[in-house]
């Protein structure tokens, strides 16, 4: 699966002419990982010619080949590669091919979108339903409620703690207890999604057993973290204009712990508010900001297709 790549290249005192780069997309599995590396660069820099290549590689028996072409086409945003990843994202035989897929048509403007994200809730693997319970909520509150509260009888808990932590999102408390059942769940994955949950409902009823949680050095680091971002996401609930909100996001953009200025980061790409944006492209071009690589993820996270 060769791709041929043509630049044109000048130097001062040469002529400028076509050099051919002869590239393998099958190098984003090869064994070397630096040329998987260089593979995946050269893709993205040529995004024209990549595109045929990358196309055809989701096609590829492979399953590391399918997944990680979904994810760069997902990079490249191209309209035309929308319907072969919707066709991936509900049908593909690997659960990782189908999520990259998943992540990847959620990125698109397209009107048959949430269509693909609806089939992507009954998905097999509980990760997909999760990521597409999530993207569903992200890109409409009156779509989404009604799917999320059918994601409450899921018989995965990390899915129901996924609609109890989105129905919050959207100003729906009425799986709150759900969310408090979690953390005393048995499985460390499932204490870290009910501090989500709990965070985004903005339970401050609970904010105690969350200090104790984040203090509680037996516990689980991820676990710890996701009550430490729930405790600054109860705080902004609790700021009484938006101009309030997005002060105490730049402060947390500037936060010692990595995964609180993550946290900030996409909170702050989330809002409309001009002066987020600024904050973030502000942060991401300041080298010796503290949130720099959190906000400069956050905004590519936030680009559309």
């Amino acid at each position: 699966m060769k791709l041929l790549l043509f630049v044109i290249v000048g130097t001062v005192g040469l002529s400028s002419g076509a050099v051919a780069a002869d590239m393998d997309v099958r190098d984003l599995i090869n064994k070397d990982v630096s040329k998987q590396a260089q593979a995946a660069a050269e893709l993205r820099k040529n995004r024209e010619a990549a595109l045929p290549a990358l196309l055809s590689a989701l096609d590829a028996p492979e399953p590391e080949l399918r997944a990680k072409s979904a994810r760069l086409l997902k990079e490249l945003k191209s309209p035309d590669s929308f319907k072969l990843l919707a066709a991936k994202a509900v049908s593909d035989t690997d659960w990782h091919v189908r999520q990259e897929a998943i992540s990847a048509v959620g990125r698109f403007k397209h009107a048959e979108v949430e269509a693909v994200l609806r089939r992507a809730l009954k998905d097999a693997a509980p990760q997909n339903r999760i990521a597409a319970a999530r993207l569903l909520s992200f890109r409409s509150r009156t779509k989404a409620l009604p799917e999320l509260k059918l994601l409450l009888a899921d018989e995965d808990k990390a899915v129901r703690l996924t609609a109890a932590r989105e129905m919050g999102r959207h100003g729906d408390r009425s799986a709150l207890p759900i969310a408090r059942d979690g953390l005393r769940d048995a499985d460390w994955r499932v204490r870290a999604a009910a501090c989500d949950a709990i965070g985004t409902n903005g339970d401050t009823t609970s904010r105690a057993l969350l200090d104790k949680i984040a203090a509680d050095k037996s516990e689980k680091p991820a676990v710890r973290l996701a009550a430490l971002q729930a405790q600054h996401q109860i705080d902004l609930n609790g700021k009484s204009s938006a101009t309030e909100q997005v002060d105490f996001l730049e402060q947390s953009l500037g936060d010692p712990v990595g995964g609180v200025r993550a946290w900030a980061a996409f909170e702050l790409a989330r809002r409309a508010e001009p002066k987020a944006l600024a904050i973030l492209k502000r942060t991401g071009q300041d080298n010796h900001a503290l949130g720099q690589r959190e906000a400069e993820f956050a905004l590519r996270s936030r680009e559309g297709p």
